[in-house]
C-alpha cells in the first residue's frame, strides 16, 4: 500500500471521546501533562470511554494547565488550575472546575468519569440514542488484549472517594506566570 492510498482511506483523525490537556511549557508542566495522560490511558482502557488524549503545549497564556473533554462536537472543561490572582480573567471563566494546585490521579479520574457521563447523557438526550464512541478501526481486536496494556478488564476505578488532595508545594510558577499575576 502506498502512502497516498493510506492517506486517501477514510481514517478518523479526531476520535471522541477525547481528552485535551493544555499546559504551559515555560512552567515546566510537560512531565505532569504526560503523567496525567498515561494515568488516564491506564484507567480508561476501553476506546468507548476515551479514544484519544491530546497534549497541547500553550505559550500564549502563561500558567495555563487545564484538562478538557470532547464528545462529538461538544467540549467541556474538566479541570483548570486556578491562578493565584484571577483579576486578569473574565468573571465567566471562574467556575466550579477551577482548583488550587493540581489534583491527584484518583481525583482527576473521578472528574473525567463524571464529566464523561454528563456529556454522554446530554448527547443521548439530543440525539435520542446512545453516543457513538471512538473509531471502528481495530474493533476486531477488542477482547483480544492490546499491544502494551492488557490490563484488568474491569479496571474502571472506584469513583466513590471524591476527596481532593492537593499539596500546595507541589508546583513552581515560571517567571512569566508570576508577572501575569501581579
Amino acid at each position: 500500500m502506498s502512502a497516498s492510498n493510506f492517506l486517501d482511506s477514510p481514517l478518523q483523525f479526531v476520535k471522541t471521546p477525547r481528552i485535551i490537556i493544555q499546559y504551559c511549557t515555560k512552567c515546566k508542566w510537560t512531565n505532569r501533562a504526560f503523567w496525567y495522560a498515561q494515568e488516564l490511558f491506564q484507567t480508561f482502557t476501553d476506546p468507548l470511554d476515551i479514544a484519544e488524549i491530546a497534549l497541547q503545549p500553550r505559550v500564549d497564556i502563561p500558567g495555563t494547565f487545564q484538562i478538557l473533554i470532547q464528545v462529538k462536537e461538544k467540549i467541556a472543561l474538566v479541570y483548570r488550575r486556578k491562578f493565584k490572582k484571577v483579576t486578569n480573567r473574565n468573571s465567566q471563566d471562574n467556575c466550579e472546575d477551577e482548583y488550587d494546585g493540581f489534583p491527584d490521579a484518583k481525583f482527576l479520574k473521578s472528574l473525567v468519569h463524571k464529566k464523561l457521563e454528563i456529556l454522554r447523557k446530554e448527547q443521548s438526550g439530543e440525539d435520542g440514542g446512545e453516543v457513538e464512541g471512538g473509531p471502528k478501526i481495530g474493533d476486531h481486536l477488542l477482547g483480544e488484549g492490546s499491544f502494551l496494556n492488557e490490563g484488568d478488564k474491569g479496571a474502571k476505578g472506584d469513583y466513590a472517594d471524591k476527596e481532593k488532595t492537593v499539596d500546595p508545594g507541589d508546583f513552581q510558577d515560571c517567571k512569566e506566570c508570576r508577572l501575569q499575576e501581579v
